[in-house]
């Protein structure tokens, strides 16, 4: 199936070996990578309109993985919230932040596209600024938005979020 497999390791003992398809499956980006994209230790895509709103304190049976599994985890869509500005044509843009579970477990959220030739930017982000005051999980402070040599914050909230809204947000002015 090219998904994965079952086979014996040294011990005798059943593993799953994972295919060239297995990342392919939006369960699996899901639980395994919190729904974000992914260049190393494999390039995978994220899972857009989706973010972790809760996942439990006991770990998972998942070993050898690369960074810390929860048992239970739930997730919901979102619409999202568009940091939209002006950089240079041709240019990269990112959009990235520390989020923090409702277990304390942080992980890298981030969005990123190339600029059109009239230097517009996008990114669609799918969690809320939060101060270390506020519950849920949340990016810790403002997102980092990097466009070519320039860095800039821009601070997200949840009904922006949960209402699809743009932000508006320009790095020439910073």
């Amino acid at each position: 199936s090219g998904y994965f497999s079952m086979e014996k390791d040294g011990s005798g003992r059943t593993m799953l070996k994972t295919g060239p398809k297995f990342f392919d499956l939006a369960h699996i980006r899901l639980y395994l990578m919190d729904g974000q994209p992914f260049a190393d230790p494999v390039r995978v895509n994220g899972v857009p309109g989706m973010r972790l709103v809760y996942e439990s304190d006991e770990e998972s049976d998942i070993r050898d993985f690369f960074q810390e599994v929860k048992h239970i985890k739930i997730f919901e869509r979102v619409p999202g919230a568009v940091i939209r500005g002006q950089a240079r044509p041709g240019e990269r843009v990112f959009a990235e932040g520390i989020a923090h579970t409702n277990r304390g477990r942080g992980f890298l959220v981030s969005a990123g596209a190339l600029t059109g030739a009239k230097g517009v930017f996008e990114l669609r982000v799918y969690y809320p600024s939060k101060t270390p005051y506020e519950n849920g999980i949340g990016v810790a402070g403002p997102y980092t938005v990097r466009a070519g040599q320039k860095s800039f914050r821009v601070a997200v909230t949840e009904d922006a979020v949960t209402g699809g809204k743009v932000i508006e947000a320009d790095p020439a002015s910073r």
